[in-house]
C-alpha cells in the first residue's frame, strides 16, 4: 500500500510541476497580449495626432527603438499599410483606425480566452495540491 501511495504522490508532484509551467506560460502570453494592446492604443492615438499635423511640418520618423531621422510630412491623409506578403496599400487614417480597432478586439478576445484557460489551470493545480497535501498528512 505504501508503494502505491508513494507512486501516486510522485505522479501528483509531476502533474503539479507541469501545471505550474503551464501557468507561467499562460501568464507570459497574457502579458505579451497586454503589451500589444497598449501598443495598438498608442498607434491609434498617434493616428489622431497625425491628422492634426500640417503638411510639410518637420517630424521624427522612427527607424528602430530609440532611433529616429528627421523628415517632413508630405501627406497627413493617407498612410501606406503592409497587409502581408510584402504587399503595401494606401489607406486613409479612418481605415487605419478601423483596422486597429479590429486588432484591439482580437487582442481582447484572445486575452479573455487565455485568462479563462489560466483560471482553469489554476483551479486544476489547486485541486491537485489539495490532494497532494492530504496524502502527505496521511503519511
Amino acid at each position: 500500500m505504501e508503494k502505491e501511495k508513494e507512486k501516486e504522490m510522485q505522479e501528483l508532484y509531476i502533474n503539479l510541476q507541469l501545471l505550474t509551467n503551464a501557468i507561467k506560460q499562460l501568464q507570459k502570453q497574457i502579458q505579451m497580449l497586454e503589451e500589444q494592446f497598449v501598443e495598438m492604443q498608442v498607434v491609434k492615438s498617434s493616428l489622431d495626432e497625425l491628422g492634426e499635423v500640417k503638411v510639410n511640418s518637420p517630424i521624427l520618423v522612427p527607424i528602430s527603438d530609440g532611433i529616429f531621422c528627421k523628415a517632413s510630412l508630405q501627406d497627413n491623409k493617407e498612410l501606406l499599410m503592409n497587409i502581408g506578403g510584402s504587399i503595401v496599400v494606401k489607406k486613409g487614417i479612418p481605415d487605419a483606425k478601423e483596422y486597429i480597432d479590429e486588432r484591439l478586439e482580437e487582442l481582447k478576445k484572445n486575452r479573455e480566452e487565455m485568462t479563462g484557460q489560466l483560471v482553469s489551470v489554476v483551479e486544476q493545480t489547486q485541486k491537485l495540491q489539495d490532494k497532494f497535501n492530504s496524502l502527505v498528512k496521511e503519511g
